[in-house]
């Protein structure tokens, strides 16, 4: 990484060590810890695969950016006769099936790295009649097969092959407005690398989403955006949070740490993951909509998750704006097809600083309108649905909360504390039994068997609610292993009625 210490080669020196390879008969070469094929077998497919500039040349990068290393560009698509890279790639990916298979395991799928493909155009006419997709014209009215056209044919074919084979594919998709969002249909998740500049403005944002729909789209920060370092090491929190917020936006899962990076970035990112990335585990849950049936004072990013019709929805407002943005949202309750009682049971609640949203329903024109404020580059988060609906959606976030231990204690009194007033009285046993569990295996036998006698006695009138409890004691037990829940557990087994 970073610059070479050696001058940067010529293009007839590529050529000559290029020549070398074909007429190497070492045997095989070994790649990520495989032996894969022959040194010229890679130059082969190098050589039937590779994709030509307009003057006849190879098409060759990465001199500055990979290292002391060059790359010749190829075309991916498998109908290439002989060695070709496409099965230069599918045969390292068979080695590491077999390996799995002598381990006694199953691989789950394939990861594609990358499938944006460099380049633009190849002008390589005998690549041309195995093309699946039309060719098309340079600006200098010459015919050219796009590169993106060939890696749509590459895509197709790993398809169905993980097709066959039960398998899911993950890809990275650097560059989505390149061409590589069009085929993301045949990718189970798709997700894309973030650069200084590139990678992670509202237009690709929206890219992203519309063209993936509900599937989950992954984003990895692999440089500084700020000093353009090829590590997020150095990235700062504040420009890290930006990214995260932008993610909440369009329902989006984000990794602000980087690759390859030390433990304590870990660490330092942390608070991050906490607050922003609950919320979009909600919104994959809901589902994303292309129509949001919402506005706002000003033009802002603006995105629904849920069917507001018949469940919750979340509606995301995010300010692009160089400035601060205070007005009015607006929901469209007769477009979501909400109406009668349903419309006047409809509360919000604000996922990101967790708070209540006073909301203005107005029956005859069928719009739901609340106020919001957002600094630059803020977002809001509020999802919309009748009391049991919310607190059902955020009962689940607290679980998880729970379940992970780390900061339980102090997170989920907080989060109650926000909407006690709004609380389904229903619930109120239960929680107070959750709000406890974290701190339980600091607690004496002694300790334990008074809160669990104190939990029954609140649990007495409602026997599904203690059989709720009494499953999720036994998730809790199994984690913690230790020895005072089987008295916490055995209280809410009487309690539950079995």
């Amino acid at each position: 990484p970073g610059k070479p210490k050696e001058p940067e080669p010529t293009y007839d020196d590529y050529m000559g060590r290029f020549q070398e390879l074909l007429n190497d008969t070492t045997g095989a070469l070994d790649l990520n810890g495989f032996p894969l094929v022959t040194k010229k077998n890679v130059a082969e497919a190098m050589r039937n695969s590779a994709t030509l500039l307009a003057d006849g040349r190879y098409f060759t990068v990465g001199w500055y950016v990979y290292g002391e290393t060059v790359c010749f560009i190829t075309n991916h698509n498998p109908d290439i006769p002989g060695w070709n890279s496409y099965k230069l790639q599918i045969s390292n990916v068979e080695k590491a099936e077999k390996a799995a298979v002598d381990e006694g395991v199953t691989l789950g799928g394939v990861y594609i790295d990358n499938l944006a493909g460099l380049g633009s155009y190849n002008y390589r006419t005998d690549h041309f009649a195995y093309a699946d997709l039309p060719l098309l014209w340079d600006a200098d009215k010459r015919l050219v097969l796009p590169t993106y056209s060939s890696m749509y044919s590459y895509a197709k074919a790993i398809r169905e092959r993980c097709d066959a084979n039960n398998q899911l594919i993950l890809a990275n998709m650097v560059f989505p407005e390149r061409g590589s969002a069009q085929y993301v249909h045949m990718v189970d998740v798709p997700g894309s690398e973030m650069g200084p500049h590139w990678g992670w403005d509202p237009y690709i944002q929206r890219l992203r989403r519309t063209m993936a729909y509900r599937k989950p789209w992954m984003l990895l920060l692999g440089h500084d955006l700020d000093s353009g370092s090829t590590s997020a090491s150095s990235c700062p929190l504040d420009i890290k949070e930006d990214i995260m917020k932008s993610a909440v936006a369009y329902g989006l899962y984000a990794n602000v740490i980087g690759y390859r990076v030390p433990m304590t970035d870990y660490e330092s990112s942390r608070p991050l993951f906490r607050k922003y990335t609950p919320i979009v585990n909600m919104e994959d849950a809901l589902g994303w909509n292309p129509v949001s049936w919402a506005s706002a004072d000003k033009k802002l990013g603006i995105e629904r998750f849920g069917e507001l019709k018949s469940g919750p929805a979340i509606f995301t407002l995010y300010n692009t704006l160089e400035e601060e943005f205070t007005g009015k949202m607006t929901v469209d309750l007769k477009g979501l097809e909400v109406s009668g009682e349903r419309m006047d049971s409809l509360m919000a609640f604000e996922l990101v600083g967790n708070t209540p949203v006073e909301i203005t329903v107005d029956k005859e024109s069928g719009v739901l309108s609340y106020e919001r404020s957002l600094k630059a580059k803020d977002v809001s988060a509020v999802i919309v649905g009748t009391k049991e609906e919310i607190w059902s959606m955020l009962f689940e976030r607290i679980k998880a909360t729970v379940e992970r231990g780390d900061k339980a204690a102090e997170e989920i009194p907080e989060l109650l504390s926000n909407f006690a007033d709004e609380l389904p009285s229903q619930w109120e046993a239960l929680m107070a039994h959750m709000k406890t569990l974290s701190a339980l295996k600091d607690k004496s036998a002694a300790d334990a068997l008074a809160q669990a006698k104190t939990l029954v006695h609140a649990l007495t009138e409602s026997v599904p609610l203690a059989r709720a409890a009494h499953e999720e004691m036994l998730n809790f037990k199994e984690r913690f292993e230790i020895d005072i829940l089987n008295i916490y557990t055995d209280a809410l087994e009487l309690a539950a009625g079995f």
